[in-house]
């Protein structure tokens, strides 16, 4: 992969993973049910989505950069690394 495609492809990742994750309607039981539920699902999108990347040959400085670009997208997926 070129840096020009490297580049293309984050982007477009982020933006898919964002636009799909954040679109559908959850039917939880409770309140407390649905915090976790988003929660628990918003860390295993972010991990498989930077596994993926990773997989495709991104490096930390490619992500960086992407990051760099669009913090409010990249806003929910860095945080899931940076949670305790």
């Amino acid at each position: 992969m070129t840096s020009k495609q490297r580049k293309s492809c984050i982007d477009t990742c982020v933006k898919t993973r964002n636009d799909t994750a954040h679109s559908l309607d959850h039917a939880p039981l409770d309140r407390q049910s649905a915090i976790r539920m988003v929660q628990a699902t918003n860390q295993v999108e972010a991990v498989l989505l930077m596994s993926l990347l990773k997989y495709l040959g991104c490096t930390d400085d490619d992500l960086q950069a992407s990051a760099a670009r669009d913090p409010l997208t990249w806003q929910s997926i860095q945080s899931v690394f940076h949670s305790s």
